[in-house]
């Protein structure tokens, strides 16, 4: 090898060694950080939206189909949202 990649001289078996030791240690840490730690938040209710993002649909549909400007939508969206809340 004329040292085009690795500096002339260099211990290519020691690399080799610092490499699966790193590999190594890479693996044992992969599989701990989300399969025994961290549990994953179940939505209260699947089948319902959630409100933001239905509310950020519902704007673009209302300013997009109806032509109504982006305050009149808020406000829409916000009389909808609390005549849903008295239901």
């Amino acid at each position: 090898m004329d040292g085009m990649y690795f500096p002339e001289g260099h211990d290519h078996n020691e690399w080799q060694k610092k490499k699966d030791e790193r590999l190594a240690k890479w693996k044992s840490q992969r599989g701990k950080t989300n399969k025994d730690n961290a549990k994953k938040e179940e939505p209260n209710n699947p089948s319902q939206p959630n409100k933001l993002s239905l509310s950020k649909s519902l704007t673009a549909t209302l300013m997009t189909k109806l032509g109504v400007c982006d305050g009149d939508a808020a406000k829409i969206i916000e009389d909808v949202m609390k005549e849903v809340g008295k239901a």
